[in-house]
């Protein structure tokens, strides 16, 4: 019997969302498409994919249920009766909702953001990994932001060293020398 769809839809969909978090939480969220410069762009297919749909069927069956269930003329047994202004206003709610999810996928995505800028390595002490064989080395540098695997070159009076050794990196001419 759908006498009460509005409500059988809302728990559905909030079944839907609340398995789609927790899923998102445990395994990451998969479907965050970013740009070369790192920054997401708005454009309508993310608002209109599976994530978007879902936020807007929250926001307007939302609607559509408080409104049902906070009206004077409800009971329990019989079915709402929505005006036009009532799907006028759980559309407007729908898209309302589908935005502010969106742009809060927006900031929270913002800080998952790793950070690309290379510190200066200059003085740093590092670890030889590898010798490539042609007069530079894979280093792995030791900083206070942690450690960072870097190219760098022997410099003139280094013939070979060993792996394992420790090292400190110069900078001569913009190039990273040991």
């Amino acid at each position: 019997m759908m006498t009460h769809w509005y409500l059988i839809g809302f728990y559905f969909v909030m079944a839907v969302f609340i398995i789609k978090y927790l899923v998102s939480w445990i395994f990451g969220d998969v479907d965050v498409d970013f740009d070369i410069d790192g920054d997401m762009d708005f454009d309508i297919s993310s608002m209109l994919s599976f994530k978007g749909v879902l936020h807007f069927l929250i926001g307007f069956l939302g609607y559509l249920s408080v409104t049902a269930r906070f009206s004077s003329t409800y009971v329990i047994d019989e079915p709402y009766k929505f005006s036009t202004g009532n799907y006028m206003g759980a559309i407007i709610c729908g898209i309302i909702f589908m935005i502010i999810l969106w742009y809060a996928y927006n900031i929270t995505a913002k800080f998952s953001h790793e950070n690309t800028d290379m510190p200066d390595f200059t003085n740093c002490e590092g670890r030889i990994l590898a010798n490539n064989g042609d007069g530079t080395y894979e280093v792995l540098i030791f900083t206070s932001a942690g450690s960072y695997k870097k190219t760098v070159r022997s410099g003139a009076n280094e013939t070979s060293i060993e792996v394992g050794s420790v090292v400190r990196i110069l900078k001569i001419n913009n190039e990273y020398v040991i």
